[in-house]
């Protein structure tokens, strides 16, 4: 029988611990703030799902950007030279896609986050430091992913085969770290990547993790019917006016062994883990 990897439950159970964390940390007197630049309407959805998930734990989020607003490099670097140097800011969450104009300066703005405030680990030194096992820290998409495969038993990647398609700096690249730190093989390809390629290696996985952002980029002839693999859908999109991710998932739902749904997958578990990272960071640094 194919299991539905439902993210929300252990979001809920997360969001118990969390509350319980900032409680006994005293964060409640603390905030963590988010820098949202532009007004990019994703971005701001993002940016509510954020404040609603750490009022519910009491967690205080302030945003900055919005009001004034931060339209330069400059004012944006000021901004966060000041919350590095407050003390009751637990945090730094900048909310990505940047505008245009600050687009070009991205890893140097993510730079000058200092480590113990870089809540998701977007930093060249974090990543360089987890790739040469300094550190066990990952953003909070990445370690979402391994979150889900943990709780449902799939988390022993040692000998797997792992197809990983989408390249990026927030997911595909840290996750295929993190893949082969878990003992794992890893298959790694970009939106680009040609179709036949990408087909014969997710027919050689175990398990097939997506997130190009393409919707429907894989579909039933990514996979065996054998009942064996593992889909996991990190893509978002939307097909016909409702959520959609990489995967054609009603195509699939009977050949593998367990899939992540769209909406309710891996989603839920990000916001849920990028406020758990406070507590990471906490224990690292302290």
């Amino acid at each position: 029988m194919t299991t539905i990897m439902k993210g929300r439950d252990i979001a809920n159970q997360m969001k118990a611990e969390l509350t319980q964390r900032v409680r006994e940390n005293d964060f409640a007197h603390k905030y963590v703030a988010i820098i949202y630049v532009g007004d990019n309407p994703a971005s701001a959805t993002y940016v509510r799902m954020k404040m609603k998930f750490a009022h519910e734990i009491g967690l205080q989020l302030k945003v900055f950007g919005q009001d004034p607003k931060i339209e330069t490099y400059e004012q944006l670097m000021d901004t966060i030279v000041e919350l590095s140097y407050d003390d009751d800011c637990l945090g730094v969450m900048p909310q990505l896609p940047l505008t245009a104009e600050l687009r070009p300066h991205l890893m140097e703005i993510l730079d000058a986050l200092p480590p113990y405030k870089d809540i998701d680990g977007l930093s060249g030194g974090f990543m360089g430091q987890y790739l040469t096992e300094q550190i066990d820290f990952l953003g909070a998409t990445p370690q979402a992913v391994f979150t889900l495969l943990d709780h449902y038993g799939y988390g022993d990647l040692y000998g797997k085969t792992i197809t990983i398609v989408g390249q990026s700096n927030l997911l595909g690249k840290p996750l295929a770290l993190g893949v082969m730190r878990r003992g794992g093989t890893v298959l790694s390809f970009n939106s680009s990547s040609p179709d036949d390629i990408v087909r014969n290696a997710c027919l050689q996985s175990d398990i097939i993790i997506s997130a190009t952002g393409v919707v429907h980029r894989l579909d039933e002839s990514y996979f065996r019917d054998d009942q064996s693999q593992v889909a996991i859908d990190v893509g978002r999109g939307e097909r016909n006016g409702k959520p959609a991710g990489d995967i054609t998932l009603h195509t699939i739902s009977d050949k593998v062994a367990a899939y992540t749904p769209i909406p309710g997958g891996v989603g839920p578990l990000t916001i849920a883990n990028l406020l758990m990272n406070i507590k990471r960071l906490y224990t690292i640094y302290n």
